[in-house]
């Protein structure tokens, strides 16, 4: 047996599994953060604090427009997150209008990841047994330890800030909730370190029990189904991050999933294609395989003083694309006088004069949607030579695609016609793509 394991299960059995005691332990070690309104009052001030959820891979994006958000502050990037802070006002609405946002939380707790239970460099502190009931369901020693640890964290960290957060928001902007609230726990795992040791509906349970036990005398009631507060925990190898999802709840649409968008590319990602090319009033932007249009209305509400043609070979596509521009004219600024033109077209033979286009974004085939892998460098040539022709010298391409090492090549065995100039992997669903971005020379 391993040392490690004999010693965690030796030092399991020689406990006395005592929940009340173990309870009450916790509870007085707790008690002068859960009474310190101080210490509340330094870390958010007249405000709050909030999360924005973007793609892993653009963060920079993100944190960029958080930074340029009028009244935001204190602007941290995590993996996959925005944290900063943000003065309340009459405009609090304009976070839902974050571009990059995925979803939108209310920020209750962050911290580095600590060591835990059957991770390497976690070392045991000496403390009161883990809580263990009869109808408690089987697990490992180390699951045990781990979630005992997660409980000792919940009770020491994480409830002195849920609880006045949450009064507080309920106070000001949480509207229509009642003297009892409702909440469901929810837990999320990423990342290797213990990965083994204990899944997310463990820790959503561990969650759920401890909020409810604790905030029970507060009117905290758990109902997985007509909840008015969501509590997420999300561990991950960095950083754990404790939030209140005010977007993206139950029968609401998803920030990236914009209303204007129907079965087109992802919002936040067509968003950063059109970020990363640093799109200006005037220019000509061609997308050479333009799908529904996602990518183009995107960059189109990003630089509306631009000109924007998308081009599509099936007639299906480009009708779709036409009825989603109709619907985002509504969300485009007054002084969009660029104007989108819809072609039907070849994406290998483009009826576009050589040298006349300014900047090219394109969602380029790949994964699942594109049977045919073995036709794929043939296109990919094809679309690369009509890029290269049609794009003015000093010209931006941004190029989405997973087959990252085949486009690379394809532009290094150009020197004289192409400039790279970054790559960056983004995180979109089971898929990990790349944004390629390169110049004219």
């Amino acid at each position: 047996m391993d040392s490690q394991l004999w010693a965690d299960t030796h030092c399991a059995a020689s406990w006395q599994f005592d929940a009340n005691a173990r309870i009450a332990w916790r509870r007085a070690r707790a008690k002068s953060l859960l009474d310190d309104k101080q210490r509340f009052s330094q870390r958010h001030g007249c405000g709050f604090k909030y999360v924005v959820h973007c793609h892993t891979g653009i963060e920079f994006l993100s944190a960029e427009e958080v930074i340029s958000a009028p009244g935001c502050s204190d602007v941290q990037a995590l993996s996959s997150k925005i944290l900063f802070s943000f003065t309340p006002g009459p405009e609090t609405h304009s976070l839902l209008l974050l571009r990059s946002a995925g979803m939108l939380a209310l920020l209750c707790w962050a911290a580095p990841t600590p060591p835990m239970p059957g991770e390497s460099g976690a070392h045991e502190e000496s403390g009161p047994p883990p809580c263990e009931t009869a109808d408690a369901v089987p697990m490992s020693t180390v699951s045990l330890l781990w979630l005992s640890r997660l409980e000792d964290l919940l009770m020491e960290h994480v409830l002195p800030t849920l609880r006045p957060v949450a009064a507080s928001w309920c106070a000001n902007v949480g509207h229509g909730l009642s003297a009892q609230i409702r909440f469901r726990a929810t837990g999320r795992r990423s990342g290797a370190r213990s990965k083994r040791c204990v899944s997310s509906v463990q820790i959503a349970a561990r969650l759920g029990e401890v909020i409810a036990r604790e905030m029970h005398a507060d009117g905290w009631r758990v109902d997985l189904h007509a909840y008015d507060l969501e509590v997420v925990l999300h561990w991950t190898d960095d950083h754990v991050v404790l939030e209140i999802p005010i977007s993206n709840r139950r029968g609401e649409t998803a920030l990236g999933e914009r209303a204007y968008l129907c079965g087109a590319l992802n919002g936040t990602i067509g968003w950063s294609l059109a970020r990363l090319a640093s799109l200006q009033p005037g220019w000509t932007v061609v997308d050479p395989m333009a799908g529904k249009g996602g990518l183009i209305l995107e960059a189109w509400l990003e630089c509306p003083t631009a000109h924007y043609i998308g081009l599509e070979i099936e007639k299906a596509q480009l009708e779709a694309a036409e009825q989603n521009t109709a619907l985002a004219a509504s969300f485009a600024a007054a002084d969009a006088h660029g104007g989108i033109a819809w072609i039907h077209a070849d994406a290998t033979r483009l009826p576009l004069a050589g040298g006349s286009v300014d900047a090219v974004l394109s969602d380029m085939p790949f994964g699942r949607r594109h049977q045919k892998l073995h036709e794929l460098p043939r296109l990919y040539a094809a679309v690369l030579g009509e890029i290269r022709r049609i794009l003015k010298v000093g010209g931006v391409v941004v190029l989405l695609t997973t087959h990252k090492t085949m486009l690379s090549k394809m532009v290094a065995a150009e020197p004289r016609c192409w400039r790279p100039s970054a790559r960056h992997e983004v995180q979109l669903g089971s898929l990990k793509p790349f944004a390629l971005v390169f110049s004219r020379v």
